[in-house]
């Protein structure tokens, strides 16, 4: 076949780069879903777990212990609220964690402040879907994605036929180029 006609070369060229605005779109959507905060239903749900597990972590009660022995230089009430971390004040690799403590004696005090907090960092995000939908939802996004790089495949082997070279993009998913549909 002789050299392709402008006009041919240009119909390509654009339906193509429609075609791959479709593809950048989808990519975009699926990595949207990917990192999009959860929506504040769940956030509250995962404060919930924090709140669950700070109280009952380390066995608050053992902890409680520590008041009743005998006092020589106070570290061993320190030493049982002490969790590895790091710190900024140069105090070495340790940090005096109070959370627990916190929770067992203001559980509904901390759940509430937690809960006004990511009520007001929700106001400032734009949540994705709910986890359980975000499965399907993905699922829907990367079949439609393969059937753009089919699409796309065929206009490149339509162009190549007549005779306007066109590069495959480098992030294509093989089975679209090969044919494995």
């Amino acid at each position: 076949m002789g050299k392709p006609t402008y006009e041919q070369a240009t119909n390509f060229g654009a339906e193509l780069a429609k075609t791959r605005a479709g593809i950048a779109e989808l990519k975009e959507k699926i990595e949207y879903l990917e990192n999009a905060p959860l929506p504040l239903g769940e956030a509250k749900q995962a404060a919930d777990a924090l709140i669950k597990d700070l109280s009952g972590r380390g066995g608050l009660n053992n902890r409680m212990s520590a008041f009743f022995l005998p006092n020589r230089h106070g570290d061993h009430v320190k030493d049982t609220f002490r969790q590895q971390g790091e710190t900024w004040d140069g105090l070495g690799k340790c940090f005096v964690d109070g959370g627990p403590l916190l929770v067992a004696l203001f559980p509904d005090l901390v759940k509430a402040r937690l809960y006004s907090l990511l009520e007001a960092q929700a106001e400032t995000l734009e949540c994705g879907p709910p986890s359980a939908d975000r499965k399907t939802q993905r699922a829907a996004l990367e079949k439609r994605l393969f059937e753009c790089e089919i699409q796309e495949e065929r206009l490149i082997e339509e162009a190549e036929a007549a005779g306007v070279e066109i590069y495959r993009r480098a992030d294509v998913n093989p089975a679209a180029v090969i044919g494995i549909f």
